[in-house]
């Protein structure tokens, strides 16, 4: 999804991933109800896990945002879902809004800055329908700049993270439960600035463990956080148990940045329970920097001119792999029947708990145990 320079709709294509092909061309998405002709400067796309459902979030020059859930089954989206969200969001020109769905339940959750509130609507997938209007978050000061959400991955979780970066440079977080919203811990009142997002958050595949990063103020390291419905708020690498307004760092010289943090991104392995983050800092490099689930490690500088330090202008993507070999279990009592009979079946079971979606398994068979022999059967489909 994309704006394509006309006011109050946005364009969208759909790529088919089993055709290879894009499936339905550029098409014209209105945003059927906004009052004025607002250029689109943010889109978020969300897709439920499991499903073939994506939620759309849009903010434009007008200080609108809107909402609308497509539907992969009929390839549209929902007009029951389609809707101005506010048309007074606390800042036109940063992101201050964001998705995550819950896992269990399957509701999404679209929250937003208004001045200095924090709101939050909810989608309900087995109502059909918008559960929660402008429900309110924990107070605190400040102008919502810029918002982070996240939604805990494990099948049977309804908690979503939630991190905020306001007009005074405070850093404030908190937990959804499904229900209601912790109590907003003391604020980190001093991170590196509000015009670009030094802020992230985000959970291990399936372990529960959140994790909050940020770039304080006159700092060259990474500031963290972590958080778990056994520990509550934690030092992820000690153990040991805190409060958000004292944060911790990655000792001094781990990131070798030239200077000050502008951009941190925090991306989940979907395969373990790490984690990469990747910073931009004013000097226009670009590191990252990998947690490995107990410390973090591997920091790498990859490049020393970005093309522009005031935009988030680096992403990563880390795909979904099978991780776990398959199990092959040989049930023939001896292969001499099998050789020497004609019409004999050869048993073999094959089983995979990947957890990846396998797509199909293959065999192939020789007159040799060696490559290089002679092929009786080529590589086929079982």
């Amino acid at each position: 999804a994309y704006y394509n320079g006309t006011t109050r709709q946005i364009q969208y294509r759909v790529w088919s991933s089993t055709a290879g092909v894009w499936s339905i061309g550029p098409t014209n998405f209105p945003l059927t109800g906004l009052p004025s002709e607002g250029a689109v400067r943010w889109i978020r796309l969300e897709p439920q896990p499991g499903t073939n459902r994506i939620m759309l979030a849009t903010l434009d020059s007008n200080s609108d945002i809107y909402a609308a859930l497509w539907d992969g089954d009929t390839n549209s989206f929902l007009s029951v879902s389609t809707r101005p969200i506010t048309t007074s969001a606390s800042i036109a020109t940063e992101e201050c809004f964001d998705i995550a769905w819950e896992t269990n339940y399957g509701r999404c959750m679209v929250i937003y800055g208004v001045g200095a509130a924090t709101y939050y609507d909810l989608w309900s997938s087995s109502a059909n329908s918008w559960v929660v209007t402008g429900g309110a978050t924990p107070s605190y000061t400040g102008t919502r700049n810029w918002l982070r959400i996240a939604g805990d991955p494990k099948p049977d979780s309804n908690y979503i993270a939630y991190s905020s970066l306001d007009g005074k440079s405070d850093w404030n977080v908190t937990i959804w439960n499904g229900y209601s919203w912790a109590a907003i811990p003391a604020e980190n009142p001093s991170l590196e600035t509000n015009a670009a997002r030094c802020i992230d958050v985000s959970w291990e595949k399936d372990s529960g463990v959140c994790m909050f990063v940020a770039g304080d103020r006159n700092s060259r390291e990474l500031t963290y956080i972590g958080w778990s419905e056994a520990m509550g708020w934690y030092d992820p690498v000690s153990g040991s148990t805190t409060t958000p307004a004292y944060p911790f760092t990655t000792p001094a010289g781990t990131l070798s940045l030239s200077r000050d943090i502008n951009w941190t991104g925090l991306i989940s392995d979907p395969n373990e329970n790490k984690m990469i983050c990747y910073i931009i800092d004013q000097a226009n490099d670009l590191t990252t920097i990998n947690w490995s689930g107990t410390n973090w490690t591997g920091a790498t500088n990859h490049e020393l001119t970005v093309s522009d330090r005031t935009k988030e202008c680096a992403s990563i993507a880390l795909d979904k792999h099978d991780i776990i070999v398959p199990a092959i279990i040989d049930v023939q009592g001896g292969d001499d029947n099998w050789r020497n009979s004609s019409g004999t079946a050869y048993n073999i079971q094959f089983q995979d708990e990947g957890g990846s979606y396998l797509n199909r398994f293959e065999i192939k068979s020789t007159t040799g145990t060696g490559i290089g022999s002679q092929v009786i059967l080529d590589w086929s489909k079982v």
